[in-house]
């Protein structure tokens, strides 16, 4: 996700994954997923994904793992 092309792959990969896949992915990616965040290309994945939320599981997990870290993310200088 915060490799120079790899963020387009995933990008379009949770584009034709199933909510289930997506939520699998993101329970996968969890202790990384504040540093996906505030990298610059990591940011459009993470973008994408919120695009794409439609479970109420996938809301809640966005809840939790970003809970804590706001003030942090709206700071953050992404070169």
């Amino acid at each position: 996700m915060i490799d120079n092309y790899g963020n387009y792959f995933c990008q379009r990969l949770l584009l034709s994954c199933s909510p289930d896949q997506r939520l699998m992915i993101l329970q996968n990616i969890s202790s990384d997923f504040i540093s996906i965040c505030c990298d610059k290309r990591g940011t459009h994945t993470v973008q994408k994904f919120i695009d794409l939320v439609n479970l109420e599981q996938e809301v809640k997990y966005f809840q939790k793992v970003l809970a804590g870290h706001v003030a942090l993310l709206s700071f953050v200088s992404i070169p």
